[in-house]
């Protein structure tokens, strides 16, 4: 299945929301009872969003793990953190600039 640019963009930009209302979620039941985000209660959340992630991967051809990257450590985008291949990094502030830097990386995987 041929996915393109503007759709893998959106697939992203979902997965990112999903992120975010999660954290959000055990912030406020962190608030709410003292339940930390990463406690046995959020667990099967997490496990379920990974498992989103791999699947979401596997759709785009994000074999480099990319995705993963962007959202946890760079926080998806905020810390624009450089990424890139040949020494040629650029900052990836945003889900089009990471699908760009997916793509790279199925041209090269292709070769």
């Amino acid at each position: 299945m041929k996915i393109d640019h503007k759709y893998k963009i959106r697939l992203i930009q979902t997965a990112i929301s999903e992120y975010k209302a999660m954290n959000d979620a055990g912030d406020k039941m962190n608030q709410l009872f003292g339940i930390l985000s990463d406690c046995i209660a959020m667990f099967p959340f997490w496990v379920q969003f990974d498992s989103y992630l791999k699947v979401l991967s596997e759709l785009v051809g994000d074999k480099d793990k990319w995705i993963e990257w962007y959202i946890f450590e760079n926080d998806c985008g905020k810390k624009a953190f450089e990424a890139g291949y040949d020494k040629k990094l650029k900052p990836i502030k945003t889900a089009g600039q990471l699908v760009q830097l997916i793509e790279e990386g199925i041209k090269r995987n292709k070769n």
